[in-house]
């Protein structure tokens, strides 16, 4: 565990290997922090995709369907969103998930444009809740970013100039190859994460957890 914390806190995200069972995900999930329901009040959560036509309204499923996951952070719709992503698949997928960090990112900006990403608002907004949020954030001390372009609509000059920089910035991203009993820890401050698109006759699914 001390391995899967270091590398967590080094690269923003780290694998494990041997995860086959639900009890394995919730084991390492506990050793990282307290769970989070999602909001059907599922500790875990099946991730299945689908045509869209029959997912909640607005969301990123519904909206993409079997296509491409646009690279995001998780519960942005949250004043505070959740800090860790625990995604696990005990069968082998050709669909990987791609993730990027926020460095990557910001090592392609200039002054200035780093100071729109300061001073970037945006309105979150759901079938359930409205809301504006900063793009960087703090708690406790640690810096945090949040980024989901489905939820976040840019309220300021600053928020329209980021979202133009991350539509026209090649991020750096790495494929997590799913070969089966493997889990992919997140942290959902520092790292984006998103999904190539996934073929309608495979029968793709994913397990995740929130942590905080």
């Amino acid at each position: 565990m001390n391995t899967i914390l270091k590398e967590l806190k080094i690269k923003g995200w780290t694998e494990v290997e041997g995860v086959t069972s639900d009890s394995d995900l919730l084991k390492i999930a506990g050793n990282i922090g307290q769970i989070r329901p999602h909001a059907n009040n599922e500790i875990i959560f099946s991730l299945k995709p689908s045509n869209g036509a029959n997912k909640l309204k607005e969301t990123l499923s519904n909206k993409f369907g079997f296509n491409d996951f646009p690279l995001h952070t998780d519960t942005a719709f949250w004043t505070k969103p959740v800090r860790f992503i625990l995604l696990s698949s005990y069968k082998s997928s050709k669909s990987p998930t791609i993730i990027s960090s926020f460095d990557s990112i910001f090592r392609h900006l200039s002054l200035n444009d780093f100071k729109s990403a300061e001073r970037a608002i945006f309105k979150v907004r759901t079938l359930h809740i409205q809301f504006y949020t900063s793009l960087i954030f703090k708690e406790n001390g640690i810096t945090g970013f949040k980024y989901d372009p489905n939820c976040m609509e840019p309220a300021n000059y600053h928020g329209k100039r980021i979202v133009e920089i991350f539509n026209d910035i090649s991020a750096e991203t790495i494929k997590v190859n799913w070969c089966g009993n493997k889990a992919v820890l997140i942290d959902n401050w520092k790292m984006l994460h998103g999904r190539n698109s996934v073929d309608p006759s495979e029968n793709r699914e994913l397990k995740r957890i929130y942590i905080d």
